[in-house]
């Protein structure tokens, strides 16, 4: 598995906050396989093994 790009990443996110809104707003289940699925996807690539590294805050 590879890591996605800026690109592919912001176009997931997009695809599932759509699909969750549009879910929600039409009174469906938002967790339904196809979105399950494409959190689960953006869930992997933004874990360590990925090679994401998260910045820290402000405050710390």
């Amino acid at each position: 598995m590879t890591a996605m790009d800026d690109g592919e990443l912001r176009q997931l996110v997009i695809g599932l906050v759509t699909q969750i809104y549009y879910a929600d707003r039409d009174g469906k289940d938002a967790y339904d396989p196809e979105v399950a699925a494409g959190l689960t996807t953006l869930v992997q690539d933004l874990t360590p093994a990925a090679g994401v590294v998260w910045a820290a805050s402000a405050d710390s």
